[in-house]
């Protein structure tokens, strides 16, 4: 087994649809499992919704209207409307929606003039895609870079070397990273000495990848922290 020191890095440098049964011409009654909304109270905002790209997205923070239809999709089962308010507030492709602290992954399908939406519980809200690191070298040398990344309960996410050029980079090196949360970067310059320890996160505020920076022979990580905007739809909550 080879020998190598890891050092810690650190420091951050840093819904209104009413539900119900649908019914044939008869009156007899439907066995579909989806709930459907009416048109006949459409909120005034409604045009005036606009997408929202936050990934995690919490129930609070949407207008009424949207909460009964996320509540139907919870609670009855797949919600069904000619005017899904939550398709046009929410990224139905990357975001999740954040009820009592449980999220959910949302599924809208179209069907015509309707369309349907399904919430799936999941464990954890996810990134779309894995974290990625960078590393920059400022100096005129080469290094070799020792990368660990540990998620807050233990679990190896990344463990890996690489070579980086004099006054150059080696970019979106793939992690196995996506999960919400804390994160601990830990590294090395191979043969060298550089002690630095850094606590880094993975949330809507901390979409930029964790970058080690390299320069007068010492390894330091920085990470962008976005100042998030408030989402459109919240001044109509």
């Amino acid at each position: 087994m080879r020998r190598r020191t890891l050092l810690a890095l650190g420091g951050v440098t840093l819904a209104t649809g009413l539900s119900g049964c649908v019914g044939d011409s008869t009156g007899a009654s439907g066995t579909d499992d989806t709930h459907n909304g009416t048109d006949e109270s459409v909120p005034e905002y409604a045009d005036q919704l606009e997408e929202c790209n936050l990934i995690s997205m919490q129930y609070n923070s949407v207008p009424e209207e949207i909460q009964a239809e996320i509540d139907t999709a919870i609670e009855d089962g797949p919600y069904e409307s000619d005017l899904l308010l939550f398709d046009r507030a929410v990224n139905t492709r990357e975001s999740s929606i954040v009820k009592d602290g449980t999220p959910y992954e949302p599924t809208v399908e179209s069907d015509g003039e309707s369309k349907r939406l399904e919430l799936t519980e999941v464990d954890a809200v996810r990134m779309p895609e894995p974290y990625r690191v960078s590393v920059e070298n400022d100096d005129d040398r080469e290094y070799t870079v020792g990368l660990r990344l540990e998620s807050g309960d233990g679990e190896l996410k990344l463990d890996s070397e690489v070579l980086v050029p004099a006054e150059d980079g080696v970019r979106s090196i793939e992690t196995e990273a996506q999960e919400f949360g804390t994160y601990t970067l830990t590294g090395e310059l191979v043969d060298e000495e550089s002690n630095e320890s850094n606590t880094l996160r993975i949330g809507d505020a901390y979409k930029s990848p964790f970058e080690a920076r390299i320069s007068d022979g010492e390894l330091r990580v920085t990470q962008v922290v976005a100042e998030l905007v408030p989402c459109p739809h919240t001044e109509f909550a």
